[in-house]
């Protein structure tokens, strides 16, 4: 069902005036993200999971210090990119 709100999304921001580029992402409402396992479950901290689709990294025109971003390999697996001050803060 992701993939198809995903293409829906992108299909609909393609086709608006002005816009040049566009790949869509969705805030996952139901996953539960939690910075260790003993933080109670009612206490993310603000943490959140969003899908992305792989076209992000080139519309917003950004690069990687390290590591990889999503590809047609991790598209089969839950996969996360941390950010870097989170990568930084997680050590």
């Amino acid at each position: 069902m992701l993939d198809t709100w995903l293409f829906t999304v992108s299909s609909v921001t393609d086709s608006v005036s002005g816009v040049a580029q566009a790949a869509p992402t969705a805030i996952l409402v139901s996953a539960r993200v939690y910075r260790t396992g003993k933080v109670p479950v009612v206490d993310t901290g603000g943490l959140a999971a969003r899908a992305a689709d792989p076209s992000l990294l080139t519309v917003l025109g950004a690069t990687l210090r390290q590591g990889s971003f999503l590809n047609a390999a991790t598209s089969r697996y839950p996969v996360t990119v941390l950010g870097y001050q989170a990568a930084r803060r997680s050590g």
